[in-house]
């Protein structure tokens, strides 16, 4: 599996919705995080492609390792590329605006290629130290670190071993904590896939 394939297949999502759209004016956006597991000969592989502040988060013998970047405006290399497309940056938001930098959809802000919908895809070879990958959204992330994540995750599993239970409660979690965003959350084991 090529990173290439994936950054053109999540293009041409893109650019299939945008001519379903009734009129180029909408203000209605959203952002995604996906993961592909390949067996390569005695590997699996992980591609994980994101495009706005969705995350992907592999724990790794317990610690949270990011494999996804944030695309918020307010990260340097995005702001940079904004700034070099003829966008601004202002408050932490593209063009005073939105606060992802890459998204689908929210049309009146593709002009110009200040916001664009082409993901970052990155790999990683699944290893004994891999135990889970969790995929979620903003608002998970808005009220609690990648780490606090992985340790709540991490502690149901060893209470229940229910994988999608405990990703169920990871966003009851967050709710607690009065997320004022979406919040979803999927999470994967290792050791029920790579064999």
């Amino acid at each position: 599996m090529d990173d290439e394939l994936l950054r053109r297949d999540m293009e041409r999502i893109a650019a299939q919705k945008n001519e379903r759209m009734p009129t180029p004016m909408s203000f209605s956006g959203s952002a995604a995080v996906f993961a592909v597991l390949v067996k390569q000969s005695d590997d699996v592989a992980l591609y994980v492609a994101n495009v706005g502040d969705c995350r992907g988060v592999l724990c790794q013998d317990g610690d949270a390792i990011d494999l996804t970047i944030d695309h918020k405006a307010n990260n340097p290399s995005e702001k940079a590329r904004v700034e070099a497309a003829g966008g601004f940056v202002h408050n932490g938001r593209l063009d005073g605006i939105l606060a992802v930098s890459r998204a689908f959809g929210d049309f009146a802000h593709k002009s110009g290629g200040h916001l664009i919908a082409t993901p970052e895809v990155t790999w990683h070879t699944v290893s004994a130290a891999d135990e889970f990958l969790l995929l979620a959204s903003d608002g998970l992330f808005d009220v609690l670190s990648s780490q606090q994540a992985v340790n709540f995750i991490r502690r149901k599993l060893r209470n229940h071993g229910d994988v999608q239970l405990a990703a169920q409660e990871l966003v009851l979690k967050a709710q607690e904590y009065v997320s004022h965003d979406n919040i979803s959350a999927i999470v994967v084991c290792f050791n029920q896939v790579a064999s």
